[in-house]
């Protein structure tokens, strides 16, 4: 699966920890997807990153959290978060379709 590839490619780079990635910090945010393949998968995701990336650059504060809602038709208006790489959604409980009943952890 070609996405694998990049995804680690790209998450050695993205780590806190790494020095290279504190340098990015100030223009560049990683987020790995739950659910979603290559173009395919349980979880088909619209994200208003526009909205993100415009509020970033007038306001000045980078997004930690986004929140991505599923088009699948099976599954239509599920939420879940996107969390800031390493940090991966974790079901805390309640409604399983809710973003809120998930919390971005460490994994």
């Amino acid at each position: 699966m070609d996405d694998a590839a990049v995804d680690d490619a790209f998450a050695s780079g993205a780590k806190p920890s790494n020095r290279k990635s504190r340098a990015l910090d100030d223009f560049v945010r990683f987020y790995l997807m739950p659910g979603v393949g290559h173009g395919t998968g349980p979880f088909h995701p619209a994200i208003d990153s526009l909205s993100a990336l415009d509020h970033w650059v007038e306001s000045g504060a980078a997004p930690e959290t986004l929140q991505m809602s599923d088009l699948n038709t099976a599954k239509l208006g599920r939420t879940r978060p996107l969390c800031r790489y390493p940090a991966w959604p974790k079901f805390v409980g309640g409604n399983v379709t809710d973003v809120a009943s998930f919390s971005c952890v460490d994994r």
